[in-house]
């Protein structure tokens, strides 16, 4: 039930907060909230993929798996957008669509020849954070529209290697860079007066550079059993 809450409360929480970003909400607590993933495996997993990943999303859950991989990979997904928006304000219905389709990841994956347990070096990127949303409105005596689109994207640098049987250890090293491009516009309409129309426009762009670490260990004494976990260093992020 609160995971139910959450997610019909998440869109008023995200605008709200970029509503009151001009009065000094600070827009490191907005990009605190969780990201959605990578891979279409792990994200159907709800992200439960830390033992599990056996490809370059490795490199985003735990690097150590790529001590298990055989063969290098190259791999990239591509993601389409489409965001319907329908508001009710003052009783005038108005709508509003956007859809955009982009390379959302690429990683590639080498394996480093030994004689004996494995080693691998993989390079992967994508967006990590979205920033992508509309809000319209209008009624008879005023019109608004909030646009924001862009995002933080992650490009990691990982190396996971068996130091003893069945057992890997693993490293990533993450570059954070982005931006988002906001936009708030406000059209007032008057009549029976001189001031014929209020237009308020804000446009702002937001500047995002970081870096982060995390190590991770899994262990394999069964074929068919895997135990892992992962430290996750705070990551620094400049704004």
């Amino acid at each position: 039930m609160r995971l139910f809450l959450l997610i019909l409360v998440f869109p008023a929480l995200l605008f709200g907060q970029r509503l009151s970003g001009l009065d000094g909400v600070a827009e490191e607590i907005r990009f605190a909230n969780p990201v959605l993933g990578v891979g279409i495996r792990g994200i159907a997993m709800g992200g439960a993929h830390i033992s599990a990943s056996d490809d370059y999303s490795s490199t985003f859950y735990n690097p150590a798996n790529l001590s298990f991989m055989t063969r290098p990979e190259l791999s990239a997904s591509i993601s389409h957008t489409n965001m319907k928006n329908t508001t009710i304000y003052n009783g005038v219905e108005s709508n509003r669509d956007r859809s955009k389709t982009r390379i959302e990841y690429l990683g590639g994956v080498y394996v480093i020849p030994t004689e004996r347990g494995g080693a691998s070096v993989a390079v992967s990127g994508g967006r990590i954070y979205p920033f992508d949303g509309i809000l319209y409105g209008k009624d008879d005596s005023r019109e608004f529209l909030e646009i924001s689109n862009g995002g933080v994207y992650g490009v990691d640098f990982s190396g996971g290697i068996q130091v003893a049987p069945g057992l890997g250890l693993g490293a990533t090293f993450r570059l954070l860079t982005g931006s988002e491009n906001y936009s708030w516009d406000l059209e007032r309409y008057y009549a029976d007066d001189d001031l014929q129309k209020v237009i308020i426009s804000d446009n702002i762009t937001y500047d995002y550079s970081g870096l982060g670490l995390k190590f991770g260990l899994t262990y394999s004494p069964l074929p068919f059993l895997r135990l892992a976990g992962t430290i996750d260093f705070p990551q620094s992020i400049t704004i």
